[in-house]
């Protein structure tokens, strides 16, 4: 596995500039798209429809766009793990076309899983590991954990 020197490109940046990071991007995309499923099925039906939110994030100023991976889950997604890892590659990808060619840095997202109940926790904590495998797999090193309430879910990811 190769790595990006983000840390040290990070650390670079900070000294001379402020860092901008994307935001939003399920709330822009309905808004522009109107559809009634969530955004990260279109990593793979129609990924134009993301990598052009990426690029105008980037356009606007972004220094950092996330993945959009919030929802990259198999209770979210209601699909395998197999397929799970298949869109996250896919918004990889995506992420990686539309930052092609400029300093924009990648950052993998993770929302939260929903967990119907406690006797679901060590499954739910085992997927977020696996979630952040893939993504170091495919040399994301930047991870945006997003709208947890209980880090304790998490800390093995981490």
């Amino acid at each position: 596995m190769k790595y990006t020197n983000t840390a040290g490109i990070l650390k670079d940046r900070l000294q001379t500039s402020r860092i901008v990071a994307d935001g939003a991007f399920g709330t822009y995309y309905a808004k522009i798209y109107d559809t009634n499923t969530i955004p990260e099925t279109a990593n793979t039906d129609a990924s134009d429809r993301v990598e052009r939110i990426h690029r105008e994030y980037i356009e606007a100023g972004a220094d950092i766009i996330r993945t959009n991976t919030f929802a990259s889950n198999t209770v979210s997604l209601s699909k395998d793990f197999e397929i799970v890892k298949d869109n996250i590659r896919a918004a990889v990808n995506i992420a990686r076309r539309a930052a092609s060619g400029t300093n924009a840095l990648i950052a993998a997202d993770i929302g939260p899983i929903p967990a119907q109940s406690m006797f679901e926790r060590d499954r739910v904590i085992a997927e977020y590991v696996d979630i952040c495998k893939v993504f170091r797999e495919l040399g994301v090193d930047i991870f945006v954990f997003e709208t947890f309430s209980n880090l304790d879910e998490i800390e093995q990811a981490i």
